[in-house]
């Protein structure tokens, strides 16, 4: 194929780690005395806000 380039460009990202952590220890402190929702209860609440706003 004559005439077509390819464009390599590197792309730094900073390291997420820490901001990983930090988000998960929130996570972990809304929940720190109740149970985490599973999925079941998750599927359930979108459902029911799908619900809800077919209505309006």
């Amino acid at each position: 194929m004559r005439g077509n380039k390819l464009d390599v460009t590197k792309l730094e990202l900073p390291p997420l780690g820490e901001e990983l952590k930090e988000l998960f220890r929130e996570i972990d402190e809304r929940y720190k005395r109740k149970r985490r929702p599973t999925e079941r209860d998750i599927l359930a609440s979108i459902q029911s806000y799908r619900d809800e706003n077919r209505r309006d």
